[in-house]
């Protein structure tokens, strides 16, 4: 039992030890350097959020095409993040530097080959699907709706969220003499960034007396 929690130390120890020799690709809103012993810890971070959103990016797409049939699309979408997934691990265990927000959603360069080549293609959807291969090529060549019409309501459903942001933004007016932190503050946790805040009309002072 020694022997092996040693092994384990040390490899935890190897891992870290190119992290020194690293230098930081960026600096944060806070002035902040980037630290690069985190990095296989935020790609892991990001092939975990690819794996959600492009199984469920697939899942949306293939009822969009034929509702109920085209839920096996979602296995198609749960590949993709899979392969996401290992690639972010590789990525992270040779310390790459970390992409931008959003970099998740996209299709990077091994699920860029298999989805380029015919038989990767087929043959990994048949690994993932199994059963429901024959489905999953229904929707593919036989669907109720084209790409035309699924790329509309797509499009209108962006609209939407981006109407909604936006009119959210208008109640939410942005002070440009608030600081970045308190900024921050108020996205995570909103209005109770002010609480006990003595500019507030509300919540002011000692908030246990309030509480009484």
């Amino acid at each position: 039992m020694r022997v092996l929690t040693g092994i384990l130390m040390l490899a935890v120890v190897a891992l870290a030890l190119p992290s020194y020799s690293v230098e930081p690709a960026y600096t944060g809103q806070f002035g902040n350097a980037e630290e690069p012993a985190l990095r296989p810890y935020k790609w892991l971070y990001h092939g975990v959020k690819s794996l959600l959103y492009h199984t469920g990016d697939q899942l949306v797409d293939g009822n969009l095409r034929t509702p109920g049939l085209g839920t096996v699309q979602g296995l198609r979408g749960l590949r993709r993040g899979t392969v996401e997934l290992g690639e972010s691990l590789y990525r992270g265990g040779v310390f790459a530097p970390v992409p931008p927000a959003g970099h998740y959603k996209k299709l990077h360069s091994v699920n860029t080959i298999i989805e380029q080549d015919m038989l990767l293609r087929n043959g990994s959807d048949l690994i993932f699907s199994w059963y429901f291969f024959p489905g999953q090529k229904a929707v593919d060549y036989c669907p109720l709706e084209g790409d035309t019409k699924v790329a509309m309501r797509k499009e209108e459903a962006r609209k939407i969220r981006h109407d909604r942001k936006a009119a959210s933004a208008q109640r939410n007016p942005i002070d440009p003499n608030e600081s970045s932190t308190k900024r921050a503050q108020r996205n995570y946790i909103g209005a109770r960034a002010d609480y006990g805040n003595k500019k507030s009309g509300e919540y002011r002072g000692n908030l246990m007396k309030l509480a009484r």
